[in-house]
């Protein structure tokens, strides 16, 4: 997106952020080029023209969610989630100072706000579910907002994702709304 619409570097706000898109570089750049090395053996052509609808009325369900990939796109095992962070990152400070500030800004008009982690493959890397633990605990403890439920809730069978870390499938979603709904209950 930077390389298309350079006006966005005005939204990198420190050098971790730089450090982390140069090491993410090499990964996309990868996968640009797997894309269109598939393009031109499966499809017969150079930059082909994408012409699958994603946004349609009959794209969403009842409940607002976008459905309609599931018939385009076969469900696949995906790989865990591997985290490299930095626990010394000031933007998880920043990150914590600006939801509590949201939280006192709207003290006043009755609203409930809390976090509940998204859902996410379960992680299989030491590293990984040290820094989930370590972000855990300082949501936790300095957040103005309850933090509702465990973060280890969250995380799912890979076989509950479809292409991402954050696509559930059909059963994916249907396990994680019922663990919100729970967590909502429990709200006086």
């Amino acid at each position: 997106a930077l390389l298309a619409n350079p006006v966005l570097l005005q939204y990198v706000s420190s050098p971790i952020e730089i450090g982390y898109m140069a090491e993410l570089f090499p990964y996309i750049y990868t996968q640009a080029i797997k894309s269109i090395w598939q393009d031109i053996t499966q499809r017969d052509c150079l930059f082909c023209v994408n012409d699958e609808q994603i946004y349609f009325r009959s794209a969403f369900n009842a409940y607002g969610d976008i459905i309609s990939h599931e018939d385009v796109h076969p469900t696949r095992e995906i790989a865990h989630i591997n985290l490299r962070y930095n626990k010394n990152n000031p933007n998880i400070s920043h990150t914590i100072s600006i939801i509590n500030k949201f939280a006192k800004d709207t003290e006043t008009l009755e609203i409930k706000i809390f976090i509940i982690y998204p859902a996410t493959p379960s992680p299989i890397n030491d590293s990984t579910i040290s820094m989930l633990n370590y972000l855990d605990a300082r949501l936790k403890k300095e957040l103005k907002i309850p933090v509702l439920g465990n973060l280890s809730d969250a995380w799912y069978s890979t076989a509950l994702f479809f292409d991402t870390y954050y696509h559930l499938t059909p059963q994916g979603r249907f396990v994680n709304t019922n663990r919100i709904v729970d967590y909502l209950l429990s709200i006086e």
